[in-house]
């Protein structure tokens, strides 16, 4: 009788391994399977401001300055499961920490692309981080900011075909630089070698994940790149520009001897009307 009971607790005992052991195939099996989504290609907003730690801002109505990541960053890391934001009142500087993302149980410290003092968090993205990755411009924004100097915040950042253009370009540098992480880890890149996988950079194992950190969010505040012209003496906001340097008086202004028809003729702006900084064209 004992003899039996222990053999068939040793056939059950098989049983039962040898259900879980199928189990697990046909959930490799699956997750094998499933297709790689590539990352879309990154198309910003217009209105936003882009940093090259991958996060936006926007002025809103008020004046404040609302901050989230952008989509490219979005799309590498294809979830968020917590967002922690510093307590209201909190002065923060450029390039310091302004919000932590947590990817898989793991940190992302996401750095201001701006000056000055944290004012709110947004709560639809603390009650619901996916809205980080899901609407990154829109609800998924994650802190706003006030600013002494909105001119100085927005100086350094990119905006329009200049924020387009960095974006594809960090793409391309994002594929290059999960080709070696392949072999350090299960990195869901396009079988063509072409865009990443949605949340490849979240697929990195701990040290590759540190060293994405460091290369794509956490280098050193950059400045876009702006022409090399000479010093020219443009007038202020508000002035018109004569044709010709010689018609300039030392300090950069029109002579007020000029008259309003020869501004007229050189501006294309009737009298009165504002003419743009020439200098604000060269973002």
């Amino acid at each position: 009788m004992v003899a039996l009971l222990v053999i068939l607790t040793i056939v059950l005992a098989l049983a039962i391994d040898s259900f879980v052991l199928a189990r697990q195939r046909r959930t490799a099996s699956v997750e094998a399977l499933q297709p790689i989504v590539a990352m879309k290609v990154p198309q910003p907003p217009q209105g936003v401001f882009l940093d090259a730690a991958h996060t936006w801002l926007r002025i809103t109505s008020d004046g404040r300055l609302r901050v989230g990541i952008d989509d490219f960053l979005a799309e590498a890391v294809g979830q968020v499961d917590k967002v922690d934001v510093p307590a209201q009142g909190t002065t923060i500087e450029r390039g310091s920490p302004l919000f932590t993302l947590t990817v898989k149980g793991r940190k992302l410290v996401i750095p201001s692309p701006a000056s000055g003092t944290v004012m709110s968090a947004n709560d639809k993205a603390m009650r619901d981080p996916s809205a980080v990755v899901r609407d990154p411009y829109g609800s998924g924004w994650v802190a706003s900011i006030w600013t002494r100097d909105h001119h100085a915040a927005i100086a350094p950042l990119r905006i329009g075909a200049a924020a387009t253009h960095f974006l594809r370009e960090e793409l391309h540098r994002l594929a290059d630089f999960m080709v070696p992480s392949r072999t350090m880890a299960h990195v869901p890149v396009m079988a063509d070698g072409g865009l990443p996988g949605k949340g490849s950079a979240a697929s990195l194992d701990d040290k590759a994940w540190e060293s994405f950190s460091r290369e794509f969010v956490n280098a050193p505040p950059q400045t876009p790149q702006r022409l090399n012209l000479p010093s020219l003496p443009f007038p202020g906001p508000g002035r018109r520009q004569a044709s010709g340097a010689s018609r300039f008086c030392p300090d950069g202004h029109v002579p007020r001897r000029m008259p309003q028809r020869n501004a007229l003729r050189d501006t294309g702006h009737p009298p009165g009307d504002s003419v743009p900084d020439p200098r604000q064209l060269l973002d």
